[in-house]
Parts: structure tokens; sequence; C-alpha cells
């Protein structure tokens, strides 16, 4: 559990940053550390349910960051019929096209 809190940390800082693969891959490093910790821990049922919240929490949070990381993906230029940012039509902007009296 000695490096639980760094990588908690930069799961989540990752995650803010739009790093949703790395985020995701330290999500899962905490999560296995928690259950591990759950199952070596002897101590009284209050102090497990806390650790089970606690992995509850960080098990959501990460798929939350899944499921961004998945809006993220659907953004592709595959959406865009294969064209990048440079091929696409721009459309003029505004005050910009002539105006006809």
């Amino acid at each position: 559990m000695e490096n639980f809190l760094t990588e908690l940390k930069m799961a989540r800082e990752n995650a803010i940053l739009g790093n949703y693969e790395v985020s995701l891959q330290k999500y899962k490093a905490v999560i296995s550390m928690v259950r591990s910790h759950l199952q070596t821990q002897m101590g009284d049922m209050g102090t497990k349910q806390k650790w089970k919240v606690v992995s509850d929490q960080i098990t959501r949070e990460m798929q939350i960051a899944g499921e961004t990381n998945e809006i993220k993906a659907s953004f592709s230029k595959e959406n865009f019929g294969g064209q990048t940012g440079a091929q696409r039509q721009r459309a003029p902007m505004i005050g910009t096209e002539s105006m006809e009296v």
C-alpha cells in the first residue's frame, strides 16, 4: 500500500490531462492494491467496510475515465469521412463573406 496514494494521484492527473489509457492502467493498479490489501487485512469489519467503499469509489472513477476515453475515440477521423482537418472544407467565418445589397 506504499504506492497507493502516488498511483491514485497519477491516475487522476492523467485522466484530467486526457491521457485516459495511462489513467486506466493506473486505476487498475490501485484497485489491485486495494483488493490485495482487503484480502490480507485481519482488522475489524468497520475498517474492511471503509476500504470496500474506497474500492467502489475508485472503480467508479475508472469507469468514468473509460467512458470518457470511448467518447474521445468516437471523435476519430473516421467520423469525418477519413479526411484530416486540413482536407475538410471549412465554413467561412462570420462577417467574411461579401454582402450584396
